[in-house]
């Protein structure tokens, strides 16, 4: 299987559709081998380390290679949230990244953890004990939300790994929305986003 990122957006093919240009000007199906570019959502793109081409160009990414990338995302973006360089809304949308609260251990201020389905901000350094939970030691934890909240605040997508699917929900000023599209970037009212009645 192979992942693409074309302008910050990830396409997924089982398989690809390889072209090569003729002398004619003409692009025709071809094997791998000869390929220099592929075709992907109707547009012919080159492939980067190909023999080039007058088009936009795509990288190609194995499964396995893709899965290394998005693990790399992923601690990049817990290094981002832990350094406040993300909002809330943006960080309690992807609980998952974050590890369990867990007992000794030695937590810094910033660290990030889940515990009982909502994230906590480490607010001083200290080493957890069974009767300082993060729901309890308040001048050592603070929430910052509910991963499973149903209806999580509408944030900003900063990248590829927090873009909005179709039938994501949000909260946004007031009102409920579900997306209507996949890798949705827009802001609810404005694109890509109904409006619901709760």
């Amino acid at each position: 299987m192979y992942h693409t990122w074309i302008d910050g957006k990830e396409h997924v093919a089982e398989r690809l559709q390889w072209v090569r240009l003729q002398d004619n000007g003409v692009y025709v199906s071809c094997s791998e081998e000869e390929g220099e570019g592929v075709v992907l959502d109707g547009e012919i793109y080159h492939v980067d380390g190909r023999k080039n081409i007058d088009r936009p160009t795509v990288t190609l990414v194995w499964q396995e290679d893709a899965s290394k990338i998005f693990h790399t995302a992923s601690v990049a973006f817990a290094a981002l949230a832990q350094a406040r360089l993300l909002d809330d809304a943006t960080i309690a949308e992807h609980g998952e990244l974050f590890a369990q609260w867990s007992t000794p251990v030695f937590y810094k201020a910033g660290q990030i953890c889940l515990f009982r389905h909502t994230l906590y901000r480490c607010l001083q350094d200290h080493t957890s004990q069974q009767d300082w939970t993060p729901e309890v030691a308040v001048s050592l934890w603070t929430a910052i939300g509910n991963p499973q909240d149903p209806w999580p605040v509408w944030s900003q997508p900063v990248g590829a790994q927090d873009m909005y699917a179709r039938w994501n929900k949000v909260r946004h000023e007031g009102k409920h929305w579900i997306s209507t599209v996949d890798e949705n970037v827009w802001e609810p009212g404005v694109y890509g986003w109904t409006e619901v009645e709760q």
